[in-house]
């Protein structure tokens, strides 16, 4: 875990930016294909996934803390497409970021 914590500072701070695989390697002093291995091993799902479930996380925080549109929720976490956004937050939440935003927004 010690030699992933230079990746999950910067995730703590650029989640919504472009983030590759090479990148991530990179902060990691590895090797792409070794980072690929090496990740799956220690945190048990890949990279990708493991980043979208990150933004997704912070994603319902913001829909449940906040009025932020979200179209811009899903800019701000990093999606491209706020179609595609909604597509991964249903399977990963279970439900739409509409419907978790009416369910678990915080009530003054």
């Amino acid at each position: 875990m010690q030699r992933l914590q230079p990746l999950f500072h910067h995730l703590d701070r650029h989640y919504g930016e472009h983030i590759e695989v090479a990148d991530a390697a990179r902060l990691c002093a590895m090797s792409s294909s070794h980072f690929m291995r090496f990740f799956k091993q220690t945190i048990g799902q890949s990279f990708g996934a493991y980043l979208s479930s990150f933004r997704i996380a912070k994603a319902q925080s913001m829909l449940s803390n906040g009025d932020t549109s979200i179209a811009d929720v899903s800019q701000l976490v990093g999606f491209c497409s706020q179609s595609y956004f909604g597509e991964t937050f249903r399977y990963l939440a279970g439900t739409t970021p509409r419907a978790y935003r009416q369910r678990f927004r915080a009530k003054p």
